[in-house]
């Protein structure tokens, strides 16, 4: 398959720890954390995190035609990817048909915090160009986001 670009439609296969996904997607963003340079000796494993090692990937997809209510589908494909020998790449795919999902799905938590990642925000910018009901959605989360840090 040739790499699909932004925009573009094509037959999308997943293979994930839940299954198999086999059918017509349209890209709506990708973004990636990977770095080319090492932040250590290329000779020596890397004693702290290395974008050039272990990074992440996000891509967010929509249904090429929405359902026959109306609705769109959307997958949101994150993928924990490695360049060190003997490491396999990790893929987690949700689907659903809820804008605001999509960005539950990004966000992290921690026992006291939720926050979005570089790499989630860079995805949800771009696809937020392509889609309406994810730009109001991402509208709405950004501007809490600014909200809050007014009020710290």
């Amino acid at each position: 398959m040739a790499k699909l670009t932004p925009g573009e439609t094509a037959r999308v296969r997943i293979e994930h720890n839940d299954g198999l996904l086999d059918t017509d997607l349209t890209l709506l963003s990708v973004a990636s954390s990977w770095r080319p340079t090492h932040r250590h000796p290329q000779d020596r494993r890397a004693d702290r995190p290395c974008s050039a090692c272990r990074w992440t990937e996000v891509r967010i997809y929509r249904s090429p035609e929405p359902d026959k209510h109306g609705a769109w589908s959307y997958i949101v494909r994150t993928s924990g990817v490695s360049s060190i020998e003997g490491e396999r790449r990790f893929e987690r795919v949700v689907e659903t048909q809820s804008a605001e999902r999509v960005l539950e799905t990004l966000t992290h938590r921690t026992a006291d915090k939720r926050s979005l990642p570089r790499i989630s925000i860079e995805a949800m910018t771009e696809a937020a160009g392509r889609d309406d009901d994810l730009r109001d959605a991402w509208l709405d989360v950004r501007d809490a986001m600014i909200d809050q840090t007014r009020v710290a």
